[in-house]
């Protein structure tokens, strides 16, 4: 019988996230505000066409700090793609989940910097801070992975069936 499960993910804005936003904002603004104080001297309609495209140029920047990840468990493997501003999917991971050397939940006794040593990083959850988070280390495209994620009940007992020994207890 084969299993598919789907969830998304809204990755939490931080205060990095929205001054980021509001300095692309400003500066397009004030890349605008300078194209027509400086070119319509020139060339009055080029000078509002580079306005209009800065501006615009800054919404879709702005518009880039929106991020989703939609992770799909089929059978045992699992593909995570990041989603940003609902517009553009890239897939960040992918692998099979017999592949895992460990999987647990961030905020236990088995997570610590033993696990994130020397390792490359994925993050694919809301924020750090979560309860819900949890830890997979393996060895992704060669190097040595740490891989975070939040995955519901349903994608935890779908990798219990596949991989019950290396499922860490709380």
């Amino acid at each position: 019988m084969d299993s598919f499960i789907e969830k998304i993910v809204q990755k939490k804005k931080t205060a990095t996230d929205r001054l980021m936003a509001f300095g692309i904002v400003a500066a397009s603004f004030i890349v605008a505000f300078a194209a027509m104080m400086i070119l319509t001297q020139y060339i009055a309609q080029f000078a509002f066409l580079l306005a209009i495209g800065a501006i615009y140029l800054g919404f879709r920047l702005q518009s880039r700090t929106n991020v989703e990840y939609e992770y799909l468990v089929t059978n045992s493997s699992i593909d995570i793609d990041k989603i940003i501003s609902q517009r553009k999917r890239v897939r960040i991971f992918s692998a099979d989940c017999k592949e895992f050397e460990a999987l647990g939940r961030v905020k236990s006794k088995n997570y610590g910097p033993h696990i994130t040593n020397g390792a490359e990083t994925i993050f694919a959850g809301t924020v750090m801070d979560s309860e819900s988070l949890y830890f997979v280390t393996l060895s992704y495209k060669g190097k040595k992975t740490v891989m975070y994620f939040e995955p519901d009940r349903r994608m935890l007992d779908s990798f219990r069936r596949f991989i019950p020994s290396k499922m860490l207890r709380d």
